[in-house]
């Protein structure tokens, strides 16, 4: 391999999911990256990525290639940061979690660590959706409820709690509901979905089930599902780090309390693996130690 940097760029553009995206990334001008891929594939034989006026798509070849590649060049950059002194990590640290999760309680901690280990840069990927770590290359990710099987190492770090909601003004001119079945009368505000139907893990007294409902609003912000419920425009299912504020204010007031499991595990995972960067595994007993606390 003649220029590991074109690699690098390709495997940008890839993971950006464009040539636009990847050179503001990489700090390049996009002719300069458009160039870098065109020698790889002149020089692979092969046509890596097919280009139109709209879009960008990545063929059967440059899709194998990208796979056999992305952990080949995070080992690289592992090798990176581990050349620092133990006692100094330094070097990227990308860390995806959701972003009010993200607001609440990975903000402040970050500061914090910027300030202990200031050779370390971390990028912090907010998203709702299900990243993959690998094909991605995300060091580390906050997730909650139980995990899938998979090749992620795990360390739980905490638990967190769901509350159905309503607020004070909802509930007097709709009513409380009392079981899971009045749910079906309520107008419901749900957290977005492709097919528009969210499903709500509810308990009763013949076991858990799984509620569906069809929400007359939906969003992939748990505040923005907050500011409608208090608004009055439904019943919502929020976690409480987002909502319990707002409880104590008397803004919402939770119902069918005992159908809400309490204790929803929280855990910091990372790509299984001998080597984890020094950088990687500061910031991860950092933040595992002090989610905890």
């Amino acid at each position: 391999m003649n220029d590991l940097n074109e690699v690098a760029v390709f495997a940008a553009v890839v993971r950006h999911r464009g040539f636009t995206p990847a050179a503001k990334a990489l700090g390049m001008q996009k002719s300069t990256v458009s160039r870098m891929v065109a020698r790889l594939e002149d020089r692979l034989g092969v046509r890596l990525l097919v280009r139109t006026s709209r879009q960008l798509s990545v063929t059967e070849s440059g899709r194998a290639f990208h796979e056999r590649c992305a952990e080949g060049l995070r080992l690289l950059e592992a090798a990176e940061g581990d050349v620092a002194p133990v006692e100094q990590p330094a070097g990227l640290v990308r860390l995806t979690a959701m972003p009010d999760f993200a607001q609440v309680y990975l903000a402040p901690l970050i500061g914090q660590f910027a300030k202990v280990f200031p050779l370390v840069h971390v990028e912090l990927v907010l998203t709702t959706r299900l990243v993959d770590l690998i094909d991605e290359r995300v060091d580390l990710a906050i997730r909650s409820g139980p995990l899938p099987d998979s090749s992620l190492v795990s360390r739980r770090v905490g638990t967190g709690a769901r509350r159905l909601v309503a607020s004070p003004g909802y509930l007097s001119a709709h009513g409380r509901p009392r079981t899971l079945d009045d749910l079906e009368r309520h107008t419901c505000l749900g957290y977005r979905t492709t097919d528009g139907v969210a499903t709500w893990r509810l308990a009763s007294a013949k076991g858990a089930r799984n509620v569906k409902v069809k929400a007359r609003l939906a969003a992939d912000d748990f505040k923005v599902l907050e500011a409608w419920a208090i608004d009055g425009l439904g019943i919502a299912m929020l976690p409480g780090f987002v909502c319990d504020a707002a409880i104590a204010e008397g803004k919402l007031v939770p119902v069918l309390k005992q159908s809400l499991d309490d204790a929803v595990p929280i855990f910091l995972v990372h790509p299984a693996g001998r080597h984890l960067p020094a950088r990687v595994r500061a910031l991860r007993d950092f933040l595992s130690q002090r989610l905890h606390s």
